[in-house]
């Protein structure tokens, strides 16, 4: 049996976000390196647009982006066969080696009780079709609602210990420090995170050869991990574990979580996806963090397009952050010399990222709907786009559009940027960012606020011959950099170093 590589994107989107397409991806490039690719995702996560081929297993009760409160757990026979309710005993023997997974399922999960005098009796006095008749009633009317009371005593129970823990100060030591911070709300999602992380690896029979990687992960996350990791020993796998966003929004916190984890375990590799990020968390916890490839959708391909009416297209979520409350006024701008004349169309997607919308991408999304469908082609709307439609619509651009606020990307990546100079498509991006930084010389344009990002994208398009020619120059570089198959190789190929610095350690 091939080693196993995990990917756990356990966002709370709908398998259909850039960032699910990135995981996929990342998958299949280890398999095509002889491994056995497994994603794990969370609970809400239900999404039919995976690949066959691929494992997939909604496991998670928590986001990375803890934009929800945590679901409930999963089930475990959602997970892996007919399985009984989890008993609560511990995988590391499993991991250890010291027991095989059969008898660890039987020690985790509970068995069917023998049966009862009463049921003996029953059976041998009762026709068979009432006794059975009997038994369905027991089992999915009698039995749901005891279990579910003691389900109830319990919680009330838990929720007790807590009350008392948090009184007589007897609360664990990273609970205490969260709290003094304002924070005690994140213990409980680092701690289902642990629990769910662990029965995963459990339950999929996890051993000391397989590598794990977290595309974006936060230190509550990596918390976690510490913690599962200091009673597993040597057949513990390798964490890969990859932090995307910028940590000055919640610097004490991410600093909380990271002095809680201490000195990092030796299967543990820390890394970022830009260098500036890498240098931010280097700064700010005298760890070593690596630099990933943003890896490029691999089913894009060269536009080699020659439009008579260019495509202006701008994809990812509805939000402010991604400036998409500009593109009303963009249109406008343009409208008259170029949209009316029949020089320019644009491609918008505007999926909303959640019900809880702000007024402005409201009103933003209201003033587009009002233009003719010719001039301004709205997708994603309902729903997420498909992956296939994603590439669909991308293979349509002639420019990508990114009117990102500066400061939320002046250090962070971007994969739609990251697929447009894949494809070699011109790209509009915001200064001092490091899309700017990446961005192939003279294969695209760059503003600094509203008024600039207008003119330079009227710029690009009276001269979008030659950004294209720059752009496509720039184009196989930056594929054979930021390929999916790279990425998994630079993950993969640390087994060894891995290895070594365990035994080091031992």
């Amino acid at each position: 049996m091939s080693a196993k590589f995990y990917v756990i994107e356990n966002g709370p989107g709908e398998g259909r976000s850039h960032s699910f397409d990135a995981a996929v991806a990342v998958a299949e490039a280890a398999r095509a390196l002889g491994w056995e690719p497994i994603l794990g995702n969370h609970a809400r996560c239900l999404s039919q647009s995976f690949p066959s081929w691929l494992e997939v297993y909604p496991a998670f009760s928590t986001d990375h982006e803890m934009a929800r409160p945590p679901a409930a757990a999963p089930p475990a026979h959602g997970l892996v066969g007919k399985l009984a309710p989890l008993a609560g005993a511990s995988g590391q023997d499993l991991l250890a080696g010291t027991i095989s997974f059969e008898q660890y399922l039987a020690a985790r999960f509970q068995p069917l009780p023998p049966p009862s005098a009463l049921q003996r009796c029953l059976a041998r006095r009762l026709p068979r079709p009432v006794f059975a008749l009997l038994q369905y009633a027991w089992r999915h009317a009698v039995r749901p609602v005891r279990n579910g009371t003691r389900q109830a005593w319990r919680a009330l129970a838990a929720w007790g210990k807590e009350r008392v823990a948090a009184i007589s100060g007897t609360d664990a030591p990273l609970q205490k420090a969260l709290r003094q911070i304002g924070a005690g709300k994140e213990y409980k999602y680092s701690w289902r995170f642990h629990e769910d992380l662990e029965r995963l690896l459990a339950l999929t029979g996890c051993q000391g050869e397989d590598h794990v990687f977290l595309p974006a992960a936060h230190a509550r996350e990596l918390a976690a991990i510490q913690n599962l990791l200091t009673n597993l020993g040597p057949q513990a796998p390798t964490f890969h574990v990859q932090f995307r966003d910028d940590p000055h929004p919640d610097r004490e916190l991410q600093r909380v979580f990271f002095d809680h984890a201490g000195e990092m375990h030796a299967r543990i590799r820390l890394y970022a996806d830009t260098d500036e990020l890498a240098h931010e968390y280097a700064a700010l916890t005298g760890l070593p963090f690596r630099v990933l490839p943003v890896p490029c959708n691999s089913r894009l391909t060269e536009n080699n397009r020659r439009p008579w009416r260019l495509c202006l297209a701008f994809f990812g979520h509805a939000c402010v952050e991604h400036g998409f409350t500009w593109l009303p006024d963009l249109v406008e701008s343009v409208l008259e010399a170029h949209v009316a004349t029949g020089r320019v169309r644009f491609l918008i997607q505007a999926t909303c990222p959640g019900p809880d919308l702000k007024a402005a991408v409201r009103a933003a999304l209201k003033r587009l709907r009002k233009f003719p469908a010719e001039a301004v082609h709205l997708v994603g709307v309902e729903q997420p786009l498909t992956s296939a439609e994603y590439v669909q619509h991308m293979a349509q651009a002639d420019v990508v559009l990114c009117p990102y606020e500066s400061g939320y990307y002046r250090r962070r990546s971007s994969g739609t940027f990251s697929d447009a100079v894949a494809a070699g498509i011109p790209t509009v991006v915001p200064m001092g960012t490091w899309l700017e930084r990446q961005q192939p010389t003279g294969g695209g344009a760059v503003f600094r606020d509203r008024r600039s990002f207008q003119e330079s994208v009227r710029r690009l398009c009276d001269n979008h011959g030659s950004y294209l020619a720059c752009a496509r120059t720039a184009r196989q570089g930056w594929v054979e950099q930021h390929a999916p198959r790279r990425l998994a190789q630079l993950l993969l190929g640390a087994r060894e170093e891995c290895l070594a610095d365990t035994r080091k350690a031992a």
